[in-house]
């Protein structure tokens, strides 16, 4: 698991790079999808809308230093998509992939085992402080219809996020709420 800030510092809570509930609570999260659903990634990120303090948890760590290292961020079209928009349900199959760069960053995603994939972003109000989230769930290049089963099951899918999105709107705003 990654947990970076924006502009990929670290960020240091209690001397750790994680807060232990968040990180438990995160691997126990992409184990439960993993098992019902099979999932084989997840990325999870909250931001302080106000102070772009930003946690991210990945489940992939190869496929996240590709990603980062090769500049792949600048030509994802998901990624691309998700900055444009507050909110949105985006299924990874239905994105036009119009460049050479785009359909090379989904070609080496592929290439980790993440295809097929479902993503969610939206913001959130908690206690007064707005929280941009969003989540990216993946597949095996086989499992056509993993996005599918997810909106299939979407308030169950919802149930297992909460505890992690609990857990980390506490960490990222602690500070703001204690």
């Amino acid at each position: 698991m990654i947990v970076t800030e924006s502009e990929s510092k670290v960020i240091q809570i209690d001397n750790l790079y994680m807060h232990a509930d968040a990180e438990e609570q995160f691997s126990r999260t992409f184990g439960m999808l993993e098992k019902i659903y099979g999932c084989t990634y997840l990325a999870f990120m909250l931001e302080d809308l106000e102070n772009k303090k930003r946690l991210n948890f990945i489940s992939n760590k190869s496929w996240h230093n590709i990603f980062i290292n090769e500049h792949y961020i600048d030509f994802c079209p998901l990624v691309e998509i998700g900055r444009n928009v507050d909110s949105i349900i985006l299924n990874w199959n239905s994105v036009a992939i119009n460049t050479k760069s785009g359909r090379e960053v989904i070609g080496v995603r592929g290439e980790h085992n993440i295809a097929n994939g479902i993503s969610f972003s939206g913001i959130i109000d908690y206690r007064g402080v707005k929280v941009k989230e969003m989540i990216g769930l993946g597949a095996d290049i086989k499992h056509h219809d993993f996005a599918k089963l997810i909106i299939n099951d979407i308030h169950h899918v919802q149930a297992v996020l909460e505890s992690l999105r609990a857990r980390t709107i506490y960490q990222i705003l602690r500070e703001k709420i204690l």
